[in-house]
Protein backbone atom coordinates (compact mmCIF):
# COMPACT_ATOMS: atom_id res chain seq x y z
CA UNK A 1 0.00 0.00 0.00
CA UNK A 2 1.04 3.20 -0.27
CA UNK A 3 0.21 6.73 1.44
CA UNK A 4 0.47 9.53 -1.74
CA UNK A 5 -1.99 11.88 -2.47
CA UNK A 6 -3.13 11.73 -6.02
CA UNK A 7 -6.02 8.57 -6.32
CA UNK A 8 -5.49 6.96 -9.94
CA UNK A 9 -7.41 4.35 -11.74
CA UNK A 10 -5.43 3.75 -15.12
CA UNK A 11 -7.29 1.69 -18.16
CA UNK A 12 -5.60 -1.00 -19.08
CA UNK A 13 -5.26 0.94 -22.46
CA UNK A 14 -2.70 3.33 -20.91
CA UNK A 15 -0.47 0.35 -19.39
CA UNK A 16 -0.40 -2.00 -22.93
CA UNK A 17 0.24 1.67 -24.70
CA UNK A 18 3.55 1.91 -22.56
CA UNK A 19 4.57 -1.59 -23.53
CA UNK A 20 4.13 -1.40 -27.27
CA UNK A 21 6.93 0.20 -28.87
CA UNK A 22 4.69 0.48 -31.89
CA UNK A 23 1.64 1.89 -29.83
CA UNK A 24 1.24 5.90 -31.22
CA UNK A 25 0.87 6.60 -27.23
CA UNK A 26 3.86 4.75 -26.25
CA UNK A 27 5.97 7.44 -25.28
CA UNK A 28 3.11 9.59 -23.58
CA UNK A 29 1.82 6.00 -21.66
CA UNK A 30 5.46 5.71 -20.15
CA UNK A 31 5.44 9.57 -19.23
CA UNK A 32 1.98 8.78 -17.11
CA UNK A 33 3.03 5.62 -15.64
CA UNK A 34 6.76 7.16 -14.72
CA UNK A 35 4.86 10.50 -13.35
CA UNK A 36 2.08 8.34 -11.29
CA UNK A 37 5.68 6.52 -9.45
CA UNK A 38 7.30 9.70 -9.01
CA UNK A 39 4.24 11.03 -7.02
CA UNK A 40 3.70 7.79 -5.46
CA UNK A 41 0.31 7.66 -6.61
CA UNK A 42 -2.40 5.19 -5.41
CA UNK A 43 -3.37 3.14 -7.98
CA UNK A 44 -7.35 1.97 -7.60
CA UNK A 45 -6.92 -0.70 -9.92
CA UNK A 46 -9.22 -4.14 -10.80
CA UNK A 47 -8.13 -7.10 -10.66
CA UNK A 48 -9.40 -7.09 -14.28
CA UNK A 49 -6.49 -4.74 -15.07
CA UNK A 50 -3.42 -7.70 -15.06
CA UNK A 51 -5.62 -9.89 -16.89
CA UNK A 52 -6.64 -7.31 -20.19
CA UNK A 53 -2.49 -6.72 -20.18
CA UNK A 54 -1.95 -10.35 -20.23
CA UNK A 55 -4.93 -11.36 -23.15
CA UNK A 56 -3.77 -7.78 -25.28
CA UNK A 57 -0.15 -8.30 -25.59
CA UNK A 58 -0.55 -12.19 -25.43
CA UNK A 59 -2.77 -11.34 -28.79
CA UNK A 60 -0.64 -8.83 -30.39
CA UNK A 61 2.49 -10.94 -29.71
CA UNK A 62 1.26 -14.44 -30.44
CA UNK A 63 3.47 -15.36 -27.36
CA UNK A 64 2.20 -16.44 -24.48
CA UNK A 65 5.16 -15.37 -22.38
CA UNK A 66 4.61 -11.78 -23.12
CA UNK A 67 1.25 -11.86 -22.30
CA UNK A 68 2.56 -13.39 -18.62
CA UNK A 69 5.59 -11.33 -18.53
CA UNK A 70 3.15 -8.31 -18.93
CA UNK A 71 1.33 -8.84 -16.35
CA UNK A 72 3.25 -9.55 -14.30
CA UNK A 73 5.13 -6.60 -14.37
CA UNK A 74 2.14 -4.88 -14.34
CA UNK A 75 1.49 -6.69 -10.75
CA UNK A 76 4.49 -5.71 -9.68
CA UNK A 77 4.42 -1.73 -10.54
CA UNK A 78 3.99 0.04 -7.25
CA UNK A 79 1.06 2.05 -5.62
CA UNK A 80 -1.77 -0.56 -6.61
CA UNK A 81 -4.72 -1.35 -4.20
CA UNK A 82 -6.20 -4.17 -6.11
CA UNK A 83 -9.89 -3.98 -6.38
CA UNK A 84 -12.25 -7.65 -6.24
CA UNK A 85 -15.01 -7.34 -8.45
CA UNK A 86 -17.08 -7.13 -5.49
CA UNK A 87 -21.08 -6.95 -5.18
CA UNK A 88 -20.41 -2.92 -4.82
CA UNK A 89 -18.33 -2.58 -7.91
CA UNK A 90 -20.40 -4.74 -9.88
CA UNK A 91 -23.80 -3.19 -9.40
CA UNK A 92 -21.58 0.25 -9.67
CA UNK A 93 -20.37 -1.06 -12.95
CA UNK A 94 -23.75 -2.59 -14.48
CA UNK A 95 -25.28 1.00 -13.61
CA UNK A 96 -22.85 2.91 -15.35
CA UNK A 97 -22.57 0.44 -18.41
CA UNK A 98 -26.43 0.95 -18.66
CA UNK A 99 -26.77 4.82 -18.28
CA UNK A 100 -23.75 5.72 -19.52
CA UNK A 101 -23.78 3.20 -22.85
CA UNK A 102 -19.93 1.56 -22.02
CA UNK A 103 -18.82 -1.48 -22.56
CA UNK A 104 -18.64 -4.08 -19.71
CA UNK A 105 -14.59 -3.84 -18.81
CA UNK A 106 -14.82 0.14 -19.24
CA UNK A 107 -17.58 0.34 -17.16
CA UNK A 108 -15.62 -1.97 -14.42
CA UNK A 109 -13.16 0.99 -14.52
CA UNK A 110 -15.51 3.80 -14.06
CA UNK A 111 -17.25 2.39 -11.45
CA UNK A 112 -13.63 1.14 -9.65
CA UNK A 113 -12.54 5.16 -10.17
CA UNK A 114 -15.71 6.42 -9.08
CA UNK A 115 -16.34 4.15 -5.71
CA UNK A 116 -12.64 4.97 -4.96
CA UNK A 117 -12.72 8.98 -6.02
CA UNK A 118 -10.04 8.51 -8.13
CA UNK A 119 -9.10 10.26 -11.60
CA UNK A 120 -9.54 7.50 -14.77
CA UNK A 121 -6.65 8.07 -16.87
CA UNK A 122 -7.63 6.53 -20.42
CA UNK A 123 -7.23 6.68 -24.22
CA UNK A 124 -11.10 5.40 -24.72
CA UNK A 125 -12.75 8.39 -26.21
CA UNK A 126 -16.02 6.89 -25.46
CA UNK A 127 -15.19 6.31 -21.71
CA UNK A 128 -14.03 10.48 -21.92
CA UNK A 129 -16.49 11.28 -23.12
CA UNK A 130 -19.44 9.41 -21.66
CA UNK A 131 -18.16 9.25 -18.32
CA UNK A 132 -17.49 13.06 -18.10
CA UNK A 133 -20.18 14.02 -15.99
CA UNK A 134 -20.37 11.29 -13.95
CA UNK A 135 -16.47 11.19 -12.60
CA UNK A 136 -13.45 12.87 -13.18
CA UNK A 137 -11.87 11.34 -15.98
CA UNK A 138 -9.06 12.58 -18.89
CA UNK A 139 -6.57 11.15 -21.35
CA UNK A 140 -2.83 10.57 -19.89
CA UNK A 141 -1.66 13.61 -22.15
CA UNK A 142 -4.01 16.20 -20.28
CA UNK A 143 -3.05 14.59 -16.67
CA UNK A 144 0.53 15.26 -17.59
CA UNK A 145 0.38 18.78 -18.06
CA UNK A 146 -1.92 19.40 -14.80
Amino acid sequence: MTTGGERLTIDANVWVGALDVHDPFFATCRACLLKAAEKHATLYSPLLLPIEVAATIGRKTRDPRHGRLASRWVRGFRGHLWQPLSEEIAGAAECFAATLFLRGADAVYVSVAHLSDAVLLTYDKDVVERAAGTIRVMTPDTWIRS
